[in-house]
């Protein structure tokens, strides 16, 4: 004899049946659809948010060649277009790239075939175009830089000619200058750097080489520049 469901079993059966439905639907809704492509094919370049809801990019290097860039693009996400941004002052990959407080970007460090920079470049979303910066103390690449809430911006470690590095540097915008802070305790590049909600920023993990990776975790404090 065939089984009767309740009116409530029903129901249940009915309620799991939409969350399904529901689960698929969201599924579906989240995959990725193709934007407009780059004008150039590049890795390991830097990409930045800006206040305008535009989308730059800048530097990195050729897939194929392994030839750096220079030049920059912009991606509009309401016209789906990319157009030109303008060249850094000389091309690079493995930089890294912050929003300042002022709406300019701040590109600093990175390597190239032929060493590794302490060179900066800003640049002007409002004229789209580049200028230059106070250099870095330090040459680097695969470095973190974290803007902090006072608005300068905290550059942490990297790799350089002499190998993976543990100084670190302040760079102030208003009067264009980086001042060196106590440096990590660890050497590493390619970690993380993440501001905490109290204005420290936590370093996390990173490397020394090839096949040595960092477990360890550092804290800078800006009030004492530690």
């Amino acid at each position: 004899m065939p089984r009767i469901l309740s009116r409530s079993s029903v129901l249940q059966w009915v309620a799991v049946v939409i969350f399904c439905a529901g689960m698929n639907l969201a599924v579906q809704a989240a995959s990725f659809t193709n934007a407009a492509s780059m004008s150039s094919a590049r890795s390991n370049h830097v990409s930045v948010l800006l206040p305008n809801g535009k989308v730059l990019v800048a530097g990195g290097y050729e897939v194929s060649t392994v030839t750096p860039f220079a030049s920059a693009e912009m991606y509009d996400p309401v016209s789906d277009t990319w157009s030109p941004a303008g060249s850094l002052s000389a091309a690079r990959s493995n930089a890294t790239a912050t929003l300042l407080l002022n709406g300019t970007v701040l590109v600093a460090g990175g390597v190239t075939n032929a060493g590794f920079f302490n060179t900066v470049d800003v640049y002007n979303p409002a004229t789209n175009t580049w200028s230059t910066a106070g250099s870095l103390n330090f040459a680097r690449q695969r470095h973190s830089a974290t803007l902090l809430p006072d608005g300068r911006v905290l550059v942490v470690g990297g790799d350089s000619n002499s190998g993976p590095l543990t100084s670190a540097e302040v760079y102030d915008p208003s009067t264009d200058t980086w001042t060196g802070v106590n440096g990590l305790t660890d050497s590493r590049y390619s970690h993380s750097a993440t501001l905490l909600t109290n204005g420290k920023v936590l370093i996390a993990g990173g490397a020394i080489d090839a096949f040595t990776k960092r477990q360890t975790v550092e804290l800078f404090d800006p009030n004492n520049n530690t």
